[in-house]
């Protein structure tokens, strides 16, 4: 499934703030999850590569995207890229990539990119 971020809490499929039943409803077959004993409860939708975090008032606090998910910010693909070849892509576009240990964020977005390797192996909007 292909989602273009709009925005800090925005893409074309799904918003932070959406409510449960209208997020299971889009995007189909899915399985529940807790990471933790006493975390939130996910959903992972199995055929589109995105994970959903819900309030405990079922509201979507964070969205995970996996493969086989096509992220896009601003025309630039984010999954399986080079991060270095993203600093230098979004940079064009006036947004600019705080390293850390694990990736980077994309500010003043707030989109995090999970790149152990060097390479985007995970996108998130939202959360802690």
């Amino acid at each position: 499934m292909d989602f273009r971020i709009i925005s800090e809490s925005s893409t074309n499929i799904v918003t932070l703030g959406e409510k449960r039943d209208e997020v299971r409803e889009r995007l189909g077959e899915y399985r529940s999850f807790k990471r933790t004993p006493g975390s939130d409860e996910s959903d992972q939708f199995l055929n589109s590569g995105v994970l959903v975090t819900y309030s405990s008032q079922d509201r979507v606090i964070m969205l995970e995207f996996v493969a086989p998910a096509q992220v896009t910010l601003a025309d630039i693909e984010l999954m399986n890229q080079e991060l270095e070849y993203l600093v230098e892509r979004l940079a064009t576009k006036d947004l600019v990539v705080e390293r850390d240990d694990y990736g980077g964020v994309i500010t003043p977005l707030a989109v995090g990119l999970y790149a152990p390797s060097g390479v985007v192996e995970g996108v998130q909007i939202g959360g802690d």
